[in-house]
């Protein structure tokens, strides 16, 4: 949980920007049953007006295995895996969907 800094991604993917900046996503909300919610923001090279989504997500167990939902209908398979985390400093994460497979590296800390 928390806020979360994105310092790369896979590029080319149909909703960011690769020239995207200051990329933040806020995990909030955790509940008991391992429901939360996720925002995502970010801005363009020009530093513009901050956009962004915010979400649903699920992690049912400790695995990393996880069901992150941005609208249209919910996953009905995990669609979102943490690889790696030490959950101070850096998470890294795999998301494969019907497009293409992607990869952030997520840091605390907005410049690493």
């Amino acid at each position: 949980m928390g806020t979360w800094y994105e310092q790369n991604h896979v590029k080319g993917q149909f909703f960011e920007a690769d020239d995207s900046v200051c990329v933040e996503a806020v995990y909030s909300g955790l509940q008991a049953d391992g429901h939360f919610t996720v925002s995502n923001t970010l801005q363009d090279a020009q530093f513009d007006k901050r956009t962004g989504v915010v979400g649903s997500g699920y992690c049912p167990d400790a695995t990393g295995h996880c069901f992150v939902h941005f609208g249209g209908p919910q996953p009905k398979k995990s669609n979102y895996k943490v690889i790696e985390t030490d959950y101070k400093t850096y998470s890294i994460v795999y998301s494969c969907g019907l497009v293409s497979a992607k990869l952030w590296l997520l840091t605390r800390q907005p410049v690493v």
